[in-house]
């Protein structure tokens, strides 16, 4: 998620210093449509803009990844106690909740409490930001692991 912060960044400073009259959208859909996955292992690719970004795809060994600012954001936001309790209630596959008024908050804790699980997979309902449009979906009978802003 770092990297791809980065070069949202980088795509942003790029738009805003260019003459073209191509519009963002363009930029963002060539990086996410256009550009192929690697292989699963330890292949490298590198993205440049302005800086030099590394991507490897993990094989599926490895845990799920969760950045090392995702796992801190967790913490920032959450009492160990609370986040244990999460854990705990996510192995026993219940109903979770997340409310918060960062978005961006959300999805770090999304992240990082599934990463915590490993080497189980949450293969449940997760939906790191539920749009207001779509909150009946709280009312589903499986589990479900939803972020929503306050």
């Amino acid at each position: 998620m770092d990297n791809f912060k980065q070069i949202l960044n980088q795509i942003y400073r790029m738009h805003l210093s260019t003459t073209l009259n191509i519009p963002l959208e363009r930029f963002v859909v060539n990086i996410m449509d256009e550009v192929p996955l690697p292989d699963k292992g330890n292949i490298l690719i590198q993205h440049e803009i302005e800086e030099t970004i590394s991507f490897c795809r993990p094989v599926d060994q490895y845990p799920p990844y969760a950045s090392k600012t995702c796992i801190q954001n967790l913490f920032k936001a959450l009492k160990v106690d609370d986040v244990l309790e999460l854990v705990a209630q996510l192995l026993l596959e219940r109903k979770i909740l997340i409310i918060s008024k960062y978005k961006a908050l959300l999805t770090q804790v999304c992240v990082a409490l599934q990463s915590l699980i490993y080497p189980l997979a949450w293969n449940h309902t997760l939906i790191p930001i539920l749009p207001a449009q779509m909150i009946d979906v709280l009312d589903a009978p499986f589990p479900f692991l939803i972020g929503i802003q306050a």
